[in-house]
Order: C-alpha cells, then structure tokens, then sequence
C-alpha cells in the first residue's frame, strides 16, 4: 500500500516532466505523444526496492537468496533501461529489424543504435544468465530465453497496450511456479508498475518505447529463467524464435488484423479517441 501510495502520483509528475522537456515522439497515428514512458518500470522498482532495504535493515532482515536475486534483478534493470533510453533519445528510428541494422553496418560500415543496443543487450543477458545457470546447456538455453524475450517485446511495442497485456498473458504460464519470495519481491511491484503504465499506454497518452520494452523483456525473460521448468523455457524459446522469423516476413500488426480473436485482444483495454 505504501509502495502503491508513492508510485501512483509518482508516475503522473513523471508524465508532466516528459511533456514539459519534450520526450515525446510521433506514435503510429502520426500524434504527438510521451516517448520512453517505460523508464518509470525502473525508477518504480528502484523506489520499491529502496522501501524493502530500508524495513530490511531496520526491522525484518531479508533472506540472502532473495537479496542475491533482487541485486542480479535490479542490475538488470538497469542496464536494459539505460540501453533503450538511449535509443529512444538519441536513435535513428528509420532503421528496423536485424536486416535494417546489420544492412546498415554492412553497406554503410555504420553501427546504429539499435544494433548497438542488440550488442550490449546481449552481454547483459551473458552475465544474468552466467549467474542463474547451473551448466553449459541451462546456460545456453537461459541466454536465448532472455535474448528472445527482449527481442519479442521491442516487436511487440507497436500499437497501445501490446507489449503490457503480451506481459501479462505470457506470465499467467509462469506464475504458477514462482516462489513466494519472488512474488512479493518481483512480480507484485512489476505487476503494480505495468497496470499503472497500461493506464497511460491505452489512451494513448505515451509510449513505453524502446526503454519500456527492452525493460518488459529483460523482466519476463528472468522470470521465465527463474522459475519455470526447463521445458517451458525451451516451449518459449521456440515460440519467441517462429515469432521473430515470422516479423521478419510480415507485419504482426496486419496478421493480428486478419484473426478476430487477436484483433478482439489485441483492442481490449484502448480508449478510442
């Protein structure tokens, strides 16, 4: 309740402050809207996390596994967001998807930023995955989990409310295998964030961008390696993997377009104006 008591105005003076420096971009309707809101899953989470350390060290002593996580977590976090929010601030948005950026690199010898961003991405995936893994093959499997899953959402994040509600769906498969401790200190406070946000994204009033999305991505993405069993890590590894070959062909957008129940989805929660 507390945490909810702080973020919530929280979130409102961080809206104003993106209109007043002028962090906005042209969303897919061509209006002028809030860019990079997706920033506040950190600064929320970093403010839940200054909360549990503060009734840590004054009342209720955390255990060491759960301290361990929420650093490898919140590191995480961090990264990924200091990645997006520079694309989002300082990127080329004209350039899209691995033929956009590695056509750039090849033809032009131009590192863009969102092929840096895939780079740097990447070499933080290695280092959670490294620490959560128990062998080379979890290893291996963990890093494309991760990978994919920052991939998916940066797809994903095309239209209002996509990218939170894929989050939401994707997590109802792990949730039952989350501990307790991780759902108090991971999921509940992510979970308050993401509704929060979605309040914004369906009226179309800001965009998470690629900070939101590289940040949704990182989070299902450890959930996913975390808790749930092998096998559900290696069902959606191949999942994210027909995903993204499939991006690469069509438009997710127009194929959502031509199944109703996806379109009925895909719409819920939107505000039209």
């Amino acid at each position: 309740m507390i945490y909810m008591g702080l973020v919530w105005p929280l979130t409102d003076r961080m809206y104003h402050l993106f209109q007043r420096q002028g962090w906005t971009a042209l969303n897919y309707k061509q209006e002028v809207v809030v860019q990079g809101f997706g920033l506040n899953l950190f600064i929320h989470y970093a403010l839940f996390i200054g909360i549990m350390l503060t009734l840590h060290f004054l009342a209720a002593p955390l255990p060491m596994f759960t301290l361990e996580t929420i650093s490898l977590f919140a590191m995480m976090l961090f990264s990924l967001t200091s990645l997006g929010w520079i694309d989002d601030r300082w990127g080329d948005p004209e350039v899209k998807g691995f033929k956009g950026h590695f056509g750039k690199l090849v033809a032009e010898k131009h590192m863009t930023s969102g092929l840096a961003k895939a780079v740097f991405g990447l070499l933080v995936a290695l280092v959670v995955c490294w620490q959560l893994s128990s062998s080379y093959g979890e290893f291996m499997l963990f890093s494309l989990a991760l990978v994919l899953s920052m991939h998916i959402f940066n797809l994903l994040d095309v239209r209002p409310g996509r990218a939170l509600k894929s989050y939401w769906l994707f997590s109802l498969a792990v949730i039952p295998f989350v501990s307790a401790a991780t759902l108090l200190f991971l999921t509940l406070p992510v979970l308050c964030s993401t509704v929060l946000l979605f309040g914004y994204d369906r009226r179309r009033m800001a965009m998470l961008g690629d900070t939101g999305s590289m940040a949704l991505g990182g989070i299902f993405g450890f959930q996913l390696i975390v808790h749930a069993p092998l096998i559900l890590v290696a069902m959606f590894v191949i999942f994210f993997m027909i995903l993204t070959i499939a991006a690469e062909r069509i438009s997710i957008s127009a194929w959502i377009e031509q199944h109703r129940w996806l379109k009925l989805l895909d719409g819920w929660g939107l505000v039209k104006k």
